[in-house]
C-alpha cells in the first residue's frame, strides 16, 4: 500500500499521487517540478536531485512540490 511506503525509510523519493496532483493542477496549472525524477515528474519541466532545483531560477513558474501528509 502507498501509505506504508510513505511512512517508511525504504526511500526518500516520494511522488505525489496522480489524482491529488490532478485536482491541484486544475486550479494552479503547475509548470515546474523542482524536485523530481524522470519517473515521477508530473510537469514537463523538472529538476532532478543532481540538478539541485532548489538553486535554480524558476522564472515565475507555477511550482509543484511533493506534499507529505502527516500520520
Amino acid at each position: 500500500m502507498i501509505i506504508d511506503t510513505l511512512f517508511s525509510s525504504k526511500t526518500d523519493l516520494w511522488a505525489t499521487p496522480q489524482e491529488f496532483f490532478d485536482e491541484l493542477d486544475a486550479e494552479f496549472h503547475f509548470t515546474l517540478a523542482p524536485c523530481a525524477t524522470p519517473e515521477n515528474a508530473k510537469c514537463k519541466k523538472f529538476y532532478t536531485r543532481q540538478e539541485n532545483g532548489l538553486q535554480k531560477n524558476w522564472g515565475g513558474a507555477a511550482i509543484r512540490r511533493t506534499i507529505l501528509i502527516p500520520r
